[in-house]
């Protein structure tokens, strides 16, 4: 028997007699002001095809209660009586069809009493136990500020299905909430945009669940810093697809949003007069993320550029999410990050510094190699390197500032990983937070961390004070916030934690999730351990009474809201709040420069070089050659960035770097080691030191790029620990005109065109055949297997070698592979000179060390005839240093 609630019925018979129409959009349209009080009414499209309810129209029907899901305290009542609607646990939020359209089954009336047990447990009535003088919470007290919050809520499955004769539940394990792989869709829907008041009422500001399901969300909710406008993403898609994750023979009812047709759309809303306004928007793209700045502009992530990931962040399915700036109604977006090579998620305005925190996907060079996987010559998890990074109000001036050089923390005795750091907030005292959690299979929860941000270009301690070389340009005073289970095992009894947003007291508001919480495979499902538990996976909104805090223990927390029948994620205070606008540095004529003001250095890893192959050099610290004096820096190389506008995969793209580069050029030091150089604006760049003839000695791996009317400077190279470093102002670049580097002053070297017919002039006539030395040919055209690029640019397990190189990397499968940076034996990823083809071809070793220096290294070996001349040399130096790319 289908049950109506009377809620839905009098809004849709209402909204026939007021005749509201739907509304449509095109696929570019203006920035529109809709109608607080026009309700979609049929199927048809509405805001770009999401057919949802509009704001205000429940609350202008109902009255201030709306028909949000209530937090009621038990024994008060029927949830008939205008509280909360209470579903029979036996059921789920069932689709129907009745003709055209798709109704939810709810239940007409449900009794509080079978679930105010854990609503005893978690609002603190009953159970608690005192602690550490913390004053025993009481009812009144759950919720005790004066400001409301926004958040977001999905429905949570609590049906059950049948396999072979064996009812399975907990399907709520397999309920999904977006993370850095859920980014667009796949997350569960539909959802609701939710306003919870201060004294507990609520208002559904933006509903996809009634009065049928439509695929969309909306997530992502932001405060003007006056309080009475907020911005948020409203995700969408085609159609709604019920989950089959791997190894299940079945679907599941759990509802998701579709590849199909995905996308997402900003859309403003003024609390006091109800007004939404929507975005301009072309279909097909991504706005999300948006954040309120000072001038009232927003801040946001975006695929309009169009510029696609890095090759190792391809598998997305989707362009790059790169920050923009707009005026609040959308228009006259610019894009402030084309330096975000493989997305850019989430910003947060910090208040006490005046910078936008957010989180940044870097998996280029050799930053996805910085730990091993379980071969030991692997990439680590690559969508748990997400960074949090920060840029200036208008998107210049990049800095890192938590995760960029440490893989281990120190905290929790140095066994706490730093792995995907993503949903930022911040403290009353300034103080930063983020999740830390294992992508993928865990909704997005982990721990929270939280970190003193100290002013200036000082991301942490330095490594020579360091705990151990791991913990390398850790933020002094990271400290663990609120414990969770950040690891990619069902969290159990530890629970995970997420969406950490400061309260005014000092506590955090976030996001918790209680059960087991993890997508797990079909065998594992079936077990005893995920059926057994009352409790798959819930999540609600709770509050620290204490940092740090354990919300497994029930004694550090209170709930905020937590519903049995919702997910409930991602709140935001509804407040006001001051944020520092500090002075931008600018140049009067507009240029975009760049300035350095020594070559003082934290380059070097202060353990030293680990066993050969040592990834830590390029993957932790900094990037350099060990055996060569910094001394021989005697330019800056800049090299250009070319983006990527198709979808690019490993198979298909033959380069070490994942992103394709050609050099702009060089820079001469001053005698002080103090440099100026004018770049193109907006163009996304990489840098290195390098010597006389050109060939890198130590390397930045981020992608950076400057905004117009930009001074970008610093005090050395990579100095992340200290801001007391010699002064530009007062260098001999400062006194002297730019260096201008408008385009590319060298040709972008090919593989094909350039480098080989290169090696085959010099080399083939030795180098060819069954016989070459060492196993070497020089002369087979192409890329494939066997070919001189594989034998050089691909060969990691040393193939087809007479003599392997003599390294033993533990695990490593055949003895002898190579580890990154070396692509083979002959050719390092990011340094002509640590590599050995280029050593044969200049007729020396040039590491700086002798053979004899190290018993498990590379040797240069005997004499070898060489006939290249210096502009060859250059060539094939320039080559690999720009990612030994091969079209």
């Amino acid at each position: 028997m289908l049950i109506f609630n009377y809620r839905i019925m009098v809004c849709v018979l209402l909204g026939m007699l007021q005749g509201a129409d739907p509304i449509a959009a095109s696929g570019d349209m203006d920035s529109q002001e809709i109608s607080p009080l026009r309700v979609a009414a049929s199927s048809s499209i509405s805001l770009e095809g999401s057919g949802e309810w509009l704001p205000e129209a429940r609350q202008r029907l109902f009255g201030a209660q709306g028909s949000g899901t209530l937090r009621r305290l038990p024994g008060t009542g029927n949830a008939s009586d205008g509280g909360e609607l209470v579903r029979d646990e036996q059921l789920r939020p069932e689709l129907e069809d009745q003709g055209s359209r798709t109704v939810r089954r709810l239940p007409e009336t449900g009794n509080a009493s079978d679930s105010g047990e854990r609503y005893q447990k978690w609002e603190g009535v009953a159970g608690d136990s005192p602690k550490d003088g913390i004053p025993q919470p009481k009812p009144e007290d759950v919720w005790n500020m004066d400001e409301g919050i926004v958040y977001t809520r999905i429905p949570r499955t609590t049906s059950t299905i049948e396999a072979n004769g064996k009812i399975l539940r907990n399907l709520d394990n397999y309920d999904r909430l977006s993370d850095v792989t859920a980014r667009f869709w796949g997350f569960s829907a539909p959802g609701q945009l939710v306003y919870r008041k201060a004294d507990g009422n609520e208002e559904i500001l933006y509903d996809c669940v009634s009065p049928e399901p439509r695929p969309c969300v909306p997530m992502d909710v932001s405060v003007s810093l006056d309080g009475t406008r907020i911005a948020f993403t409203i995700y969408r898609a085609a159609r709604l697809y019920n989950q089959q994750p791997n190894t299940f023979p079945m679907k599941l009812p759990n509802k998701s949003l579709a590849m199909e047709g995905a996308e997402a759309q900003i859309v403003t809303l003024d609390l006091i007069t109800g007004k939404l306004t929507a975005w301009p928007h072309t279909s097909g793209t991504w706005d999300t993320a948006p954040i309120w700045l000072p001038d009232g502009r927003i801040m946001f992530a975006s695929t309009r550029a169009g510029d696609w990931p890095s090759v190792l962040g391809s598998a997305g399915f989707h362009p790059a999410l790169q920050l923009w700036i707009a005026k609040a109604d959308g228009s006259e977006a610019v894009r402030v990050g084309p330096h975000e090579r493989d997305n850019a998620m989430h910003p947060w305005l910090h208040s006490k510094t005046g910078r936008v925190m957010y989180s940044s996907w870097q998996i280029v060079d050799m930053l996805p190699y910085r730990s091993r996987g379980g071969l030991q010559v692997l990439f680590g998890t690559k969508d748990n390197f997400w960074w949090v990074m920060s840029v200036d109000q208008r998107g210049g001036n990049l800095e890192a500032e938590l995760g960029a050089h440490t893989r281990q923390a120190s905290i929790e005795h140095g066994l706490h990983t730093l792995k995907a750091l993503h949903f930022l907030g911040e403290r009353a005292n300034g103080d930063m937070c983020t999740a830390n959690y294992y992508r993928g299979n865990n909704l997005g929860g982990g721990t929270i961390l939280c970190w003193p941000v100290e002013p200036g270009n000082v991301e942490g301690e330095s490594p020579a004070y360091a705990p151990s070389q791991k913990a390398t340009f850790e933020p002094r005073g990271l400290y663990l916030a609120i414990a969770g289970g950040s690891t990619d095992m069902p969290a159990d009894k530890k629970g995970r934690a997420r969406d950490p947003e400061g309260l005014p007291d000092g506590n955090l508001l976030f996001t918790w999730m209680e059960g087991r919480c993890h997508r797990s495979g079909y065998l594992y499902f079936k077990k005893d351990e995920t059926q057994k538990p009352e409790l798959g996976c819930n999540t609600g909104i709770y509050r620290t009474t204490r940092i740090p805090a354990n919300p497994a223990t029930e004694t550090d927390t209170l709930v905020v809201v937590d519903s049995p029948d919702w997910h409930e994620f991602m709140p935001r205070l509804v407040r006001s709040r001051q944020v520092a606008t500090p002075p931008l540095k600018t140049t009067d004529s507009g240029q975009c420069l760049l300035g350095g003001a020594s070559m003082e250095a934290e380059v070097r890893n202060y353990g030293g070089e680990g066993e050969f192959p040592d990834r830590t050099p390029c993957a932790l610290q900094g990037c350099s050659t060990h055996g060569i004096d910094l001394s021989e820096m005697v330019k800056i190389r800049f090299w250009e960035v070319i983006p990527f506008k198709r979808r690019r995969h490993e198979s298909d793209f033959n380069g070490s770097q994942g992103i394709r580069t050609r050099v702009l050029g060089d820079v001469p030091l001053q005698e002080d080691g103090s440099f100026l150089a004018s770049l193109p604006c907006d163009m996304p760049y990489l840098m290195a030191g390098v010597d006389s003839e050109g060939r890198a000695i130590a390397r930045d791996q981020v992608v950076q790029s400057l905004r117009p009317g930009e001074l970008h400077t610093c005090g050395g190279c990579h100095l992340h620990s200290t801001n007391q470093t010699p002064k530009f102002e007062e260098s001999l670049a400062a006194q002297n005109s730019p260096v201008i580097l408008e385009q590319s002053s060298v040709p972008e070297w090919k593989w094909a065109q350039d480098v080989f017919p290169l090696l085959q002039k010099n080399c083939a006539s030795c180098h060819s055949g069954d016989e070459a030395p060492d196993g070497l040919t020089l002369d087979r055209p192409g890329t494939g297997k066997g070919s001189t690029y594989w034998q050089l640019a691909n060969n990691i397990n040393t193939q087809h070698l007479p003599e392997p190189p003599p390294v033993d990397i533990r695990g490593a499968s055949p003895p002898g592979r190579m580890d990154r940076p070396w692509l083979s034996k002959y050719v390092h990823m990011l340094f002509a000179r640590e590599s050995l083809l280029y050593w044969k071809a200049a007729g020396q070793r040039l590491d700086g060390r002798t053979d004899e220096d190290r018993p498990n290294d590379i040797n240069f070996g005997p004499d070898h005839p060489w006939t290249l001349n210096e502009a060859e040399l250059k060539i094939l130096a320039d080559w690999i240093e720009s990612g030994v790319y091969a079209e």
